[in-house]
C-alpha cells in the first residue's frame, strides 16, 4: 500500500508513475523498494500537481462506499481509542456541527478537483 508521500511523488512524476503502472502487484512492490529514494518528500514537484486529478484511476487507495462503511463499522465495533482518537483530530466539518454529535471521527483525502470524504458518527443517544 501506497503511503502519502509515495503517491504524490508518483503522480507529480510521469516517468517513475509509468513504470508503476506497468508493473504487476509483486513487480510495484520491488518498485517501492528500489525507488524509495526517488519517492521521498523532498521529490515532490508540486507544480505537476496542479492543475487537476492526476493518476486517479491507478495511483490511488481504492475502495467502494460499501467497502469505506465497513470498515468504519470496524473501527466502531473493536472500539480502538487509538483508532478513534486519530479519527477525532481533524472533524472535516465546523466545530460547531461536530459538537452535535458525542462522538464525530473524520477520515478524507483531496487533491486539486478530487476529495473524498467518510465520517463514523455517534448521536448524544449513543446512536452510531
Amino acid at each position: 500500500m501506497l503511503t502519502t508521500v509515495e503517491a504524490f511523488a508518483l503522480k507529480s512524476n510521469p516517468p517513475l508513475r509509468a513504470c508503476l503502472e506497468k508493473a504487476n502487484e509483486e513487480q510495484q512492490s520491488d518498485f517501492l523498494v528500489n525507488e524509495a529514494a526517488a519517492l521521498g518528500y523532498d521529490r515532490i514537484d508540486l507544480s505537476q500537481l496542479g492543475s487537476g486529478p492526476v493518476a486517479i484511476n491507478s495511483i490511488e487507495w481504492f475502495a467502494s462506499p460499501t467497502d469505506i462503511a465497513l470498515l468504519m463499522n470496524h473501527l466502531r465495533r473493536i472500539d480502538s481509542k487509538t483508532a478513534l482518537d486519530i479519527m477525532a483530530v481533524d472533524k472535516g466539518v465546523e466545530r460547531a456541527s461536530a459538537a452535535k454529535w458525542q462522538y464525530f471521527g473524520y477520515k478524507g483525502g483531496s487533491e486539486p478537483g478530487m476529495i473524498a470524504m467518510s465520517f463514523l458518527s455517534q448521536s448524544k443517544a449513543s446512536d452510531w
